[in-house]
């Protein structure tokens, strides 16, 4: 997958677990994730949290420069 897919992905990520914790405090729920209201309470919270700090890993990963550390050959 490409730099840009990576990016949607971690922001959907970050998108999802933002708004699903957002939702909780008033009561709300996404019903496509319905099975993770249904864990024991502090379980659900964890698996948001996570879901959003995974965006952010795969949003920073997705933009970091892949060749850091390797040698640029010597022009000639």
């Amino acid at each position: 997958m490409s730099k840009g897919w990576w990016s949607i992905v971690g922001f959907v990520f970050f998108f999802l677990g933002f708004l699903s914790l957002a939702f909780q405090l008033v009561g709300l729920n996404f019903t496509f994730l319905s099975f993770i209201d249904k864990l024991p309470s502090p379980w659900s919270l964890v698996v948001y949290i996570v879901l959003m700090f995974g965006g952010m890993i795969v949003l920073y990963m997705s933009k970091m420069d892949r060749n850091i550390g390797e040698e640029i050959p010597a022009e000639k």
